[in-house]
Order: C-alpha cells, then sequence, then structure tokens
C-alpha cells in the first residue's frame, strides 16, 4: 500500500474531507523530487518470496535529484576522524590529567628505596676490641646486626705487634674472638670452633693466618687448612708472609706420597677432595685421610681451618 492510499483511507474513515484538501496541498506531495514516481518499482526489488535475500533501503534505486536534496552538501561535522579526534575528547584529556601525577611520584618512589637501604646497613668499627689500626676499607653490617652487643673479651693475645698495621683492627678483633671460644672445652673433650663470616675484601686469608700465628706462638706448632684448590697453597704463604710469620712452613698434601710422614711441624695444605684420596700402590691401601691423622699424632690441639 503506497502512502498516498494510506492517508486517503484514513481520512475515509475520519470523514473529514478538509483534511483531505490539506493533504493534497501539502509539500510532501506536490515536489517532483520528493514524490514516490522516483522510486524505484517494485520489480527491482528481489522476490518477497526469497527469504535468503531480505532487500534494504540501499536497494532502492533514486534519481540523481532526490540525492542531492537528501545528501549534505557541507562536510561531515559529526563524522570526524576518530583518531584524530580522540586528542580533544574531554575523557582523553582528563585521563591524561590523572595519569601524570604517578609518572611524577616514580622519583619520590626511587628515593624512598635509596633511603631503606641507607637505614638498613650501618658502618661497622670493634666495640669491644681497641687494639689495631682501622680497616683500610669500609666494612658494613646490617642494622639488625648492629643493634646485637658482642661479647666481652677476656682473650690476650700473644702476638708480637698489633699495632704494627699487618692486621687491621677488624682482623685482630675476629683473632682474638676465635682464640677466646678454642679456649672453651666441649662436654667430648674437643675445643669449640668459630666461624668467619666476613664478606670478600675483609682479608679471611690474612686472619686465618693470624689464628695459626696465635697459635704457633702458644706451641701448637702443627695446624691444617683446607681449601678447594691447591693453588691457593701460595696465597696462604703469602697471607703468613704480610703478618711477618715466614718462618711457618707451608707443605702441600699434593706433593707428599702416600705413606710419607717425614715432615715435621707447620701448616699441612690440602683440598676437601683429597679427603677422600687413595692409593693401592705397592698392594698396599693408602688412604690421605690417614695420611693426615698420622701426621697430626695423637697429642694434636693445632688449628684447622
Amino acid at each position: 500500500m503506497s502512502q498516498l492510499q494510506f492517508w486517503l483511507q484514513l481520512a475515509a474513515l475520519n470523514k473529514e474531507s478538509s483534511y483531505l484538501d490539506e493533504l493534497s496541498n501539502a509539500s510532501i506531495f506536490s515536489s517532483s523530487v520528493d514524490s514516490l514516481s522516483d522510486i524505484a518499482d517494485t520489480p527491482d526489488f528481489l522476490p518477497a518470496d526469497s527469504l535468503s535475500q531480505v532487500p534494504t533501503i540501499w536497494d532502492v534505486s533514486t534519481g540523481s535529484s532526490a540525492q542531492d536534496k537528501f545528501l549534505p552538501t557541507g562536510p561531515f561535522t559529526g563524522l570526524e576522524d576518530p583518531v584524530s579526534s580522540l586528542s580533544s575528547t574531554p575523557l582523553l584529556v582528563s585521563y591524561q590529567s590523572q595519569s601524570q601525577p604517578e609518572e611524577e611520584e616514580e622519583p619520590e618512589e626511587e628515593d624512598a628505596e635509596e633511603l631503606g637501604h641507607t637505614e638498613i646497613y650501618a658502618d661497622y668499627v670493634p666495640s669491644k676490641s681497641k687494639v689495631g689500626k682501622q680497616h683500610p676499607d669500609r666494612v658494613v653490617e646490617t642494622s639488625t646486626l648492629s643493634s646485637v652487643p658482642p661479647p666481652d673479651i677476656t682473650y690476650t693475645l700473644a702476638l708480637p705487634s698489633s699495632d704494627s698495621g699487618v692486621l687491621s683492627a677488624l682482623q685482630l678483633e675476629a683473632i682474638t674472638y676465635a682464640c677466646q671460644q678454642h679456649e672453651v672445652l666441649l662436654p667430648s673433650g674437643q675445643r669449640a670452633g668459630f666461624l668467619i663470616g666476613d664478606g670478600a675484601g675483609v682479608g679471611k686469608g690474612r686472619t686465618v693466618a693470624g689464628i695459626i700465628l696465635e697459635n704457633y706462638l702458644r706451641g701448637r706448632k702443627k695446624s691444617l687448612w683446607f681449601s678447594v684448590s691447591n693453588d691457593l697453597k701460595y696465597d696462604a704463604e703469602r697471607d703468613l708472609r704480610d703478618i711477618n710469620a715466614p718462618d711457618i712452613a707451608v707443605h702441600a698434601l699434593s706433593k707428599i706420597k702416600y705413606g710419607d710422614n717425614t715432615t715435621s711441624e707447620g701448616v699441612l695444605f690440602a683440598t676437601y677432595s683429597a679427603l677422600i684420596g687413595e692409593s693401592q700402590a705397592g698392594g698396599q691401601h693408602r688412604t690421605r685421610i690417614r695420611q693426615i691423622l698420622e701426621w697430626c699424632g695423637a697429642a694434636f690441639d693445632g688449628v684447622v681451618s
């Protein structure tokens, strides 16, 4: 049913002839452009019984005059480029203004982290030991350890010159506490041990050399020095030489034959892997651990480091 037929039937139902006159004189039907004659005939559409293809308004072919009237000639203000229009969108502007303070807060977080590192570590200075000169490098400890006071010192060192500078105050403190702990006898009759947990650069090798020298001066002429590599034997000799103890000989176990215990006093240097070494030469079963025990003797009371 066309629009004109619809309006005519509506007018007939309402019985208003004056309204029909208004409809006939209305501009919506008077213009040739707006008339329904410009719309394509029904044969231009697809058959109505074809359900797979439903006609749309784009299937209607209109004249050029109708297109000129309905299509706007000016620029489409409402269809701007979405990418270019995003920069002027108030929502995006407000989002950017909110994200800027987060970027400005990053330096404050870094400052907080640096402040945290400053509070965690503190310079370490011996508090109970008063001998020796200051360590040449800066040494720090955690704030938790710095809040724990060390034990009182009851041991007196036998080292000849504590203020000579070959051993720093920090190294002398470790030697003092180690020898003081060695004076404690366990229920088994063995001496108590001492753990040196200093970091790199503090000079643990020289501290061990100082402990060996202290026991050597106390009459314990034999000591054991274990390490991971045989090459560190030269470092042990250097450390003993640096603390003015060159007379203490260092014997490398790897250079001694199985069963040979001719070496007397000094330091027997061996690796951890040598403790499981064994030999079947000459039809006799010999092991390094037995060789070490025979070298120490039953009355051994020296340092094991």
